[in-house]
């Protein structure tokens, strides 16, 4: 069974937390991030990247990102390419074609950093 949940919101005698578990969202989003490793850890495939301020940055696959070069980057890393680019006065349809990805995928990390698309 999960960790007790901190929220306040349900009652622990209730039927699905007794059977399931706290279903609150915060706890809901680490069980799913807690399977989705385990799930590619029995793979061997590269686990998918941890989000928050704890996350390491590989400065090296950055810049080589940054140069144009293919590179496999986790979702923190991608967006510190597009923090970079965006800095040196690239445009969105630039930065897509230079990472390989959407323009909407620079777009939206650039609202998650909170600069203007």
């Amino acid at each position: 069974m999960n960790e007790p949940c901190r929220a306040t919101v349900h009652r622990p005698t209730s039927w699905t937390y007794v059977n399931y578990g706290c279903r609150c969202p915060a706890t809901v989003d680490a069980m799913r991030a807690k399977w989705r490793r385990k799930r590619a850890q029995m793979r061997g495939e590269r686990p998918p990247p941890l989000r928050g301020p704890d996350v390491e940055l590989d400065e090296i696959a950055i810049e080589v990102a940054a140069a144009g070069k293919p590179v496999d980057l986790t979702i923190p890393e991608r967006r510190e390419v597009v923090r970079l680019l965006t800095s040196r006065g690239l445009s969105a349809r630039e930065i897509a074609k230079r990472l390989r990805l959407s323009q909407r995928q620079v777009v939206r990390h650039r609202a998650a950093l909170g600069r203007a698309a």
